[in-house]
């Protein structure tokens, strides 16, 4: 017996997903079990049974029609990932192993959609894997032999697979034969061969105990029974012949035999291939036991008896010839020594992942061929605090975070790839270089240049489309650390980016920060749904083009803001509004009073808010009236109406071939493009430290899309709004100036609050 070290910690939560059908599913994980607990004494491990979790009818049907595990297609394996799903999320194990193939499907589904990150191996217990039972997104898939990681790849190239070793208990291992057959109370001399009932026929067993008594005069025979005792009381009183019943003394009793009888697909099998004793397999059923039985005879492992008559000869021959046996012995003990099942297990927490892929979806292929699009980012503004005033420590940090966390930024992890005249796809899983992605600046003078200088430059496309740096400058005059952070458009919005943020920068990212979803469609009555869908499509159709239209490759220029956040909340309570009504009235006041309306000549600017798009008061108007109106356009614009046709009419774009879609989304920003980007997205209030300094403000920088030549971005994060605006040189020079104005029209309401207030409530 090997002696277990573990040199990593290892895992803290252990997933093994078997089934109850069959023996060797169990056993395969009761061996991985020992094994894990001997090498992580810490480590919790939980055993799902694939059959319990599938319930109901289908746990049912598969237990008696085992082969619909082995049909082809997704269909099973989304039903096997939707079965394991509730207990990856609630039990969250940093290492899942799958002793039954249809778990090792349903693991492959969740992790392909991003539902589980932690590395994931299959044993398979046969001879002979049916290609259903291997899955791409599997990290190694551990097969019987040689000829059966063959097969494997012949049957599926993509899949990752090698030869495993026996997956059973620690106990079986070549052992001195005459000491268990002492032990066992056995003959001394002469041959032994053990048969195992497993599911084998009455009438089948007859034969094969009737065939190996007439092989050799001297052989005994030890039929192994289980839980049967009809038929263990059946053999009892034969001559040459031991009928036991259930032993747990299987170790010994296999070390004590010459030969094995079994069937190539039991446990029995592998535990006599690492005792190095030959299994001859007698009857094997049609189909899968006789591929796995052949597949055992190629491997050097032992022979195919099909019928009684080649049984008595195999073994006449076996047992007539002490040094074919031998010789025969000898190589299976060396294949079984030269396994290592403790390493092996010792190692799958460390298995590299494989490449996963998927096509862009509809979205991301149309901001994929925007050109103008550019990119999502932000400006973190660190505190005053002196712990991150170097920036080469600070993105030395990061490039540490980026290594130890890279489960948890998968949409870090995307490289694109694209090939002519295929959609193209992201690559997942790959660790991207952090020297690569990660830098460092310190300049002399004011931020503020350098921050236009990095967000001037695209995000890379021959690896994975984001940066980020940290600048050190001057900001009102004093020393100020910024982190810059930039993502091509097609990565995400801001929702995503500010869940990346968090789980990248802070010092403790919270476990469940995560993108605010959208309300799930099923919540909203198909009634109201349709009804939306069609006031959306009609106003989709009958839009006018309002506002002018960047260029395609026009100077960007950038400016920067900040609000008091808590002024902002204030505000809403007064106008008996939300903070994002407050802040769009703002900019529209802002725009009014900067001379930007003269884009949209009827007093109205249409504008793009997350999915939906809704016409900004721009005119000269008195400020509580412009908040009002936004109020009641928010209202309208939140429902299933336009925003949900435009998605669906992004996705169907998306859709088509790449020449067609650049074309099918060139004509649509043509037709109804905006004049305006706004996001104001959720707020949030938790509190981001990096390297103990709090973080005190975050800027949004939002790309123009949609021919748009201007796009404002408010962030609520902490006691903070930032405000950043992008603009098309060409269509609104003076970006600056915007943000200034909006700072000072804040003011202004806020002093105004109470007034407005009260005016609102009397116009109510």
């Amino acid at each position: 017996m090997r002696d277990l070290v573990s040199v990593e910690p290892g895992p803290r939560r252990l997933l093994v997903v078997s089934a109850t059908l069959g023996e060797r599913y169990d056993a395969a994980a009761s061996a991985l079990e020992e094994r894990a607990r001997r090498l992580w004494p810490d480590c919790e491990i939980r055993r799902v049974d694939m059959l319990a979790a599938l319930g109901g009818v289908v746990g049912r049907l598969v237990e008696r029609r085992p082969w619909l595990a082995e049909l082809p297609g997704g269909v099973v394996s989304a039903v096997a990932g939707l079965a394991l799903a509730p207990t990856v999320a609630g039990f969250r194990p940093d290492l899942v192993v799958s002793t039954y193939p249809l778990g090792a499907r349903g693991t492959g589904w969740l992790r392909r959609r991003g539902r589980l990150s932690a590395p994931t191996t299959a044993l398979l217990p046969g001879f002979a894997p049916h290609p259903s039972q291997a899955h791409p997104q599997i990290d190694q898939h551990y097969v019987a032999g040689e000829p059966s990681l063959r097969a494997l790849w012949d049957a599926r190239p993509e899949v990752r697979g090698a030869v495993g070793a026996p997956p059973v208990m620690a106990a079986f291992q070549p052992s001195d034969r005459t000491a268990a057959r002492r032990a066992l109370d056995l003959p001394a001399d002469g041959p032994v061969v053990v048969i195992a009932a497993g599911a084998r026929s009455p009438e089948s067993l007859d034969r094969a105990v009737n065939a190996t008594l007439v092989a050799h005069r001297s052989v005994w025979v030890v039929v192994a029974c289980g839980r049967d005792e009809t038929l263990r009381s059946r053999w009892a009183a034969r001559d040459r012949v031991v009928a036991l019943g259930w032993t747990d003394r299987m170790p010994r009793l296999l070390a004590a035999a010459d030969m094995v009888i079994t069937d190539a697909g039991s446990a029995t099998a592998r535990e006599a291939q690492a005792s190095g004793r030959a299994v001859l397999c007698f009857e094997p059923a049609p189909g899968q036991g006789v591929a796995d039985a052949l597949m055992l005879q190629r491997a050097g492992l032992g022979r195919v008896c099909p019928d009684a008559l080649t049984l008595t000869a195999t073994l006449h021959e076996l047992l007539s010839d002490e040094l074919r046996l031998a010789g025969l012995e000898r190589a299976i003990a060396g294949r079984a020594s030269a396994a290592d099942f403790d390493a092996e297990v010792a190692g799958m927490p460390l298995l590299p992942r494989p490449l996963t892929s998927r096509p862009l979806d509809g979205a991301e292929a149309v901001f994929l061929d925007a050109e103008a699009a550019g990119q999502w980012g932000a400006v973190v503004m660190l505190g005053e605090s002196g712990g991150a005033s170097d920036p080469e420590h600070v993105a030395a940090v990061l490039r540490d975070r980026l290594a130890a966390r890279s489960d948890s930024l998968a949409l870090l992890r995307r490289t694109l790839v694209t090939r002519p005249g295929r959609r193209a796809r992201w690559v997942d899983n790959q660790l991207p270089d952090p020297s690569t992605q990660v830098s460092a600046r310190a300049v002399d003078q004011a931020s503020f240049a350098a921050i236009r200088d990095f967000f001037a430059e695209r995000p890379p496309l021959d690896r994975p489309p984001w940066r980020v740096q940290v600048l050190r400058g001057r900001v009102g005059g004093t020393g100020r650390t910024a982190i810059l952070i930039s993502l091509h458009h097609a990565l995400g919005d801001e929702r995503a980016l500010t869940a990346t943020v968090s789980a990248l920068l802070a010092d403790d990212p919270a476990p469940n920060l995560r993108p605010v979803r959208d309300l799930p469609g099923r919540l909203v009555p198909a009634t109201r749904r349709i009804a939306g869908l069609v006031t959306g499509w009609r106003e989709l159709a009958t839009a006018a083009r309002t506002g002018p239209s960047a260029t395609a490759v026009g100077v960007r220029r950038y400016a920067l803001a900040t609000l008091p956040a808590h002024e902002v909340r204030a505000v809403a309570r007064k106008l008996r509004t939300n903070s994002g009504a407050v802040l769009l009235g703002v900019l529209a006041e802002a725009l009014c009073g900067h001379k930007v309306p003269a884009a949209a000549p009827h007093g109205w600017l249409r504008t793009s808010v997350a999915s939906a798009t809704l016409d900004l008061p721009v005119a000269s108007m008195d400020p509580i009236e412009r908040i009002a109106l936004v109020t009641e356009a928010l209202a309208e614009s939140s429902g299933w109406g336009r925003s949900s046709a435009s998605r669906l009419v992004v996705r169907a774009i998306g859709r088509l071939p790449a020449g067609l879609r650049a074309e099918a989304a060139r004509r649509l920003h043509d037709a109804r493009s905006v004049g305006l980007i706004a996001s104001v997205p959720p707020s949030r209030r938790r509190a981001l430290r990096v390297l103990g300094v709090p973080v005190s403000t975050i800027v949004p920088v939002l790309p123009l899309t949609g021919g748009a030549g201007l796009a404002v971005g408010f962030l609520s994060w902490g006691d903070t709004v930032g405000v950043g605006v992008t603009s098309d040189a060409a269509v609104y020079p003076d970006a600056e100036g915007l943000a200034d104005a909006i700072g000072r029209v804040f003011d202004e309401v806020a002093a105004r609050a109470d007034a407005l207030g009260a005016v609102l409530s009397l116009s109510g």
